[in-house]
């Protein structure tokens, strides 16, 4: 359904300025490939492929995701020992490099999802 508005956005000329990540299929299958299905609704799609993050990079991801949740969550992140999550952010981090296939998708969901638990401690 969400697809099929943001084509019926583009057929109306609005502008639209999409931006999402997907993890490439192990085994390329087309009719499984979410690129191909916003291809065929959205006429100009950009492909830019993207370089996995290096542990750096993931950590610089981990900080400002915690900056946009604390803007976000001020009254629920006010009690939470920053050492002890600064902690944790660093051991998911390196849980995720050390990944078979670390997916940048599955750290950001993971950070939230621990930045939930942590802010409801």
């Amino acid at each position: 359904m969400v697809l099929k508005a943001l084509g019926r956005l583009q057929r109306e000329s609005i502008p639209l300025l999409l931006a999402f990540g997907v993890a490439p299929a192990i085994v390329p299958v087309e009719e499984n490939d979410a690129v191909s299905d916003l291809r065929q609704l959205i006429n100009g799609i950009i492909e830019i492929e993207a370089p996995e993050p290096d542990s750096r990079q993931t950590g610089q991801i981990g900080g400002r995701l915690l900056e946009l949740y604390e803007r976000a969550y001020t009254d629920r992140m006010a009690e939470v020992d920053r050492a002890m999550l600064k902690q944790l952010m660093d051991k998911f981090a390196e849980r995720h490099h050390s990944d078979i296939t670390p997916i940048p998708r599955t750290f950001v969901r993971g950070t939230l999802e621990m930045l939930d638990v942590a802010s409801d401690l």
